[in-house]
């Protein structure tokens, strides 16, 4: 001030009335979010037509690792026998587009492609070479190699919407839902051996009764040799829902997921007989607490950080389980007879009814966005799979009591009789993986 009055009076109005270096801290327009209020990634929605970025679009490029491990019983508690061990590896490329339709309302189309597959089935223990047996027959034989499998899982198309947002309405908290409707576009999944007996293909059809690829006169079901496929052979849709209220660098949040799933025209998950046709429906939840230990508004650069506590619960229905291809390709009679009820013929495909389950489980992410354009992501999750039985089936229609002979085409008394389920116990899966996008 002291300066201003040696310059004089008219010196000392210019430098009043000139204009304020802007804090990065002071809103611009009204409504532009405050910091410490801007919510974390776990609500983050794409969105358009929101000043000054009149347009968003994420190119999203995720890669995934899944491991799983288990075993294979027969009996319950102490009476239970080893059967086998089983292991699985899953690698998995998603490109995902996302685009802002209208002020948090984003549209999301995801392709995945599982780049590689593969499953094996030991013997239990020290033991190289083994079986596993049943009613005086051997059912399928260790070790078991499924063949490796490659190509587009399924197509989904989705849409993403901030009911609430704490950024724009600092008494709320942030609320996002997610509705998302897929469709199987690959070829369905076929069981294989990928070391068959000699005389048997990889790849038979569930009416190739001796799995040889030919169509022989007594096998009217019959089809030539296949592609082992990739994908569900269903329909779908998942809803989503994530709700969190940030407090300076801590976000708390919590998310509900729900899965249907619904066979599509000649997938082996379709009941071939009257017994139950439903899919498993699946519902996960997440309890966790995000961290922002820095960002830039100016920069438009932040960490985040996150740890949760995942759950999850699926019904009994019809699915894939680790045994689909070693039962669907077994040689033994009991399994490769058809099964004849209400005037047509069933035949074991693989596919199981597959009990009620749970799983537990703990993941965390970092998240770091590195400015207005980039965004990197690692991810990862140790989840465990309750025990439950994965031959389930009932011999009547529609699991109604009291019938004799069955009538359901897809039982089968060596696998569903009580005495005879198997159970997958020591169930652990983990999971790994990174993602970048670009943001314009």
């Amino acid at each position: 001030m002291r300066c201003l009055r040696r310059l004089g009076p008219q010196a000392a109005a210019l430098a009043m009335l000139a204009p304020r270096g802007a804090s990065a801290e002071e809103p611009i327009i009204a409504g532009e979010p405050v910091l410490m209020r801007e919510p974390g990634e776990v609500v983050d929605v794409a969105d358009a037509v929101d000043d000054p970025d009149p347009f968003d679009i994420e190119i999203v490029l995720s890669y995934r690792l899944d491991v799983e491990r288990a075993k294979l019983v027969r009996g319950d508690g102490a009476s239970a026998v080893d059967l086998a061990t089983v292991s699985s590896l899953t690698s998995r490329l998603v490109p995902e587009l996302r685009v802002g339709a209208f002020r948090d309302v984003a549209v999301v189309l995801r392709l995945p492609i599982i780049l590689s597959q593969t499953r094996d089935l030991a013997a239990t223990g020290d033991a190289k070479v083994g079986s596993v047996d049943a009613a005086g027959e051997t059912l399928f034989s260790l070790p078991l190699r499924s063949p490796e499998r490659s190509g587009i899982e399924h197509l989904s198309f989705g849409v993403d919407v901030g009911i609430l947002n704490q950024a724009r309405s600092p008494h709320l908290p942030s609320l996002t839902a997610g509705v998302e409707g897929f469709v199987s576009v690959g070829p369905t999944l076929l069981a294989c051996n990928d070391v068959p007996v000699e005389g048997q293909v990889k790849c038979a059809s569930p009416g190739d009764v001796d799995r040889d690829g030919a169509i022989d006169d007594d096998e009217p079901d019959g089809g030539p040799e296949a592609d082992p496929g990739i994908t569900r052979g269903t329909a779908g849709l998942r809803l989503r829902a994530t709700l969190s209220r940030r407090v300076l660098y801590v976000e708390p949040f919590g998310t509900l997921r729900a899965t249907l799933e619904f066979p599509l025209a000649g997938s082996p998950l379709a009941a071939s007989g009257a017994g139950p046709s439903l899919l498993p429906v699946r519902a996960e939840a997440e309890v966790g607490v995000g961290f922002i230990p820095w960002e830039n508004r100016e920069r438009w650069s932040r960490v985040w950080l996150d740890a949760r506590v995942l759950g999850g619960v699926a019904t009994r229905g019809r699915d894939y389980s680790p045994l689909f291809d070693a039962l669907g390709s077994s040689s033994a009679p009991s399994l490769r007879a058809p099964i004849e009820a209400g005037g047509a013929r069933g035949y074991e495909s693989g596919v199981t009814v597959v009990g009620a389950r749970g799983s537990l489980g703990g993941a965390g992410s970092f998240v770091w966005r590195a400015s207005q354009l980039i965004r990197l992501g690692l991810e990862t999750a140790l989840r465990h799979e309750f025990e439950h039985t994965v031959t389930d089936d009932e011999p009547c229609a529609e699991d109604a009591p009291g019938c004799d002979p069955p009538t359901n085409r897809d039982y089968r008394a060596v696998l569903d009789e009580p005495s005879g389920r198997m159970k997958m116990t020591s169930s652990l899966l983990f999971q790994i993986g990174v993602s970048g996008a670009v943001l314009f």
